[in-house]
């Protein structure tokens, strides 16, 4: 289940800490990787779209000189703030992706982790173009866990999730016009190079705990969106998990990756 952040107040908000602390955190492989791929140069700048709490940008901030993690949500700024520390090179700058006002030419690289189906994807995409350095990338994390999987316990997690989960309105025509099915699709199509898809996997073993933290997390079951209906939530999931002979820790084999576009 993938969600990312939204304007101020909107399914995100109240979400910053769950998010930081139960979201299952990129894998070093992933990093090293893009970092490579991406012929990062020592000292360069990136730019981080829709950064939540730092999640991409707290990781590689000892490898840049500098980083603007822009997202619109102020709870998220502030909880990334609270961990990268006093001494980060890290700019925490509020705004959308669409309407954030950087200069030309200027970053090594740009990332948008679990945030870019949610933009304007060809206005950010052209963009990104024109803020990128020539030959620099732009490149999207992502992770997909329980959500799709098979196992017995993720059936029972889906199960409940379903009977509680806030179906949001779906976006308007024009909105959905602004975005692509895949990011394989979408960035060719804006006008990026050699465009590829990097996966790794990475063990987790969830506790019921992190689960509904990981979900509280989330637009569609964050305790702003469950309202009165957190408790009964919570005793069902809690519920349902406790019927599993699991001793209570529920490995997982997560799906990690980024695709990765190259300005002109």
């Amino acid at each position: 289940m993938n969600s990312d952040q939204v304007a101020p107040g909107g399914a995100f908000a109240g979400t910053a800490e769950y998010y930081s602390r139960f979201r299952p955190p990129y894998p070093r492989s992933l990093f090293s990787d893009l970092l490579l791929r991406a012929e990062v140069p020592d000292g360069g700048l990136l730019l981080d779209l829709g950064c939540g709490p730092g999640r991409v940008a707290i990781p590689l901030m000892r490898r840049f000189r500098g980083i603007w993690a822009v997202d619109p949500e102020p709870e998220m700024l502030d909880e990334g703030k609270r961990l990268a520390g006093p001494a980060s090179n890290i700019s925490w700058i509020q705004s959308t992706a669409e309407d954030l006002i950087a200069p030309q030419g200027a970053f090594d690289l740009i990332t948008a982790g679990e945030s870019f189906h949610r933009f304007d994807q060809r206005l950010v995409g052209r963009k990104s173009i024109g803020w990128l350095r020539p030959g620099c990338r732009l490149a999207l994390p992502y992770q997909v866990n329980f959500w799709p999987g098979e196992l017995e316990w993720q059936k029972a997690a889906r199960g409940v999730v379903k009977l509680y989960r806030n179906n949001p309105s779906p976006p308007e025509p024009s909105v959905r016009d602004k975005r692509f099915a895949t990011f394989q699709e979408a960035l060719p199509a804006i006008g990026f190079l050699d465009v590829c898809t990097h996966e790794f996997q990475s063990i987790h073993e969830w506790t019921v705990d992190s689960m509904i933290g990981y979900l509280y997390s989330t637009s569609i079951l964050s305790p702003r969106a469950l309202g009165d209906h957190r408790a009964a939530f919570e005793a069902d999931f809690r519920k349902a998990m406790g019927r599993l002979d699991s001793n209570g820790r529920f490995p997982e084999s997560i799906r990690f990756g980024y695709v990765l576009g190259t300005r002109p």
